[in-house]
């Protein structure tokens, strides 16, 4: 590959990462939509919010899940990350 080949090819694939960061961004915004509303429901009924069982089936189907390079601690990580961050904005809502 030329140099310029490499420069192109740079740069399309930061465009297709930019794409999925903006899928990324969209899907993270929908599941915190479901998470508050899922937080005012548990409210009618008088459940807590948060359910320590449901967030750790959560974790254990992430890892059964992964199938690329990103390996199940990796992605439990983040997701751990994920839902400190929605109990936070269940706590705000």
């Amino acid at each position: 590959m030329s140099e310029r080949e490499v420069k192109e090819e740079i740069a399309r694939l930061r465009r297709e990462i930019d794409s999925l960061d903006s899928q990324i961004i969209s899907i993270l915004n929908q599941r915190a939509e479901k998470v508050i509303m899922l937080k005012k429901l548990k409210e009618k009924i008088g459940l807590p919010a948060y359910d320590p069982l449901r967030e750790e089936e959560i974790l254990n189907n992430i890892e059964k899940l992964t199938s690329g390079p990103l390996y199940g601690n990796l992605l439990k990580e983040i997701y751990q990350k994920i839902l400190e961050i929605m109990r936070a904005l269940e706590r705000e809502n």
